[in-house]
């Protein structure tokens, strides 16, 4: 039941409160709100950040660590953007009719969301690491997760093994691939009770 590769490059990263919600839409086919959804399950809020540290994998021949640093994880908004800024809060709410991604920036803290509807969503959704001209390189680890290095091979950052819960708080299967700076999070949704919300995770600061 795998539907089309949805391509992504937004800047994502963020940090709000409970207090900022997207208006009600009048439509009945707009009544899906990504950012409700990320907010009733407390993904939002201030203790929900965690800061994580990560230890860079073993140096061989000479190779440096370079400075550990966090990197734009940028998803294509799949239709219409709401943006909503305030104070140092910058909330992105990008919606289609089966999906969305919920993302912004505050005081430097990053996280970022995808959210599902339904089942007539994607199954893949893609995300660029940083910038194209940044020469960084994406490689798998035995984790599930993904190494981030720089163009002279030193580490930069760690993206964690992903996540997927569905309504009722069940993980659900989901994975990642990778190509050049592009990383792909694959969730299988089967079975699952929607909405389904998941998020890919660096693991040197917030993502």
């Amino acid at each position: 039941m795998k539907r089309s590769l949805i391509g992504i490059g937004l800047a994502a990263t963020i940090c709000i409160t409970s207090a900022f919600l997207v208006a009600a839409p009048s439509r009945a086919e707009d009544m899906f709100d990504p950012l409700k959804v990320v907010q009733e399950r407390g993904g939002l809020l201030d203790s929900q950040l965690q800061v994580k540290t990560v230890t860079p994998p073993p140096q061989v021949s000479g190779a440096r660590v370079s400075t550990i640093r966090s990197l734009d994880i940028s998803p294509v908004s799949p239709g219409s953007t709401k943006r909503i800024t305030a104070a140092s809060v910058r909330v992105e709410v990008a919606r289609s009719t089966s999906y969305g991604f919920v993302t912004g920036t505050r005081d430097n803290r990053n996280v970022s969301y995808i959210v599902i509807k339904d089942a007539s969503a994607p199954s893949d959704y893609q995300f660029t690491i940083g910038s194209s001209d940044e020469g960084l390189k994406l490689t798998p680890d035995n984790r599930g997760g993904v190494t981030v290095s720089d163009s002279t091979g030193s580490f930069v950052n760690t993206i964690l093994a992903p996540w997927a819960k569905d309504a009722n708080g069940d993980s659900l299967r989901t994975s990642y691939s990778v190509s050049g700076n592009v990383i792909t999070q694959h969730v299988d949704t089967k079975g699952a009770a929607f909405p389904v919300v998941a998020d890919p995770q660096y693991g040197c600061g917030f993502g």
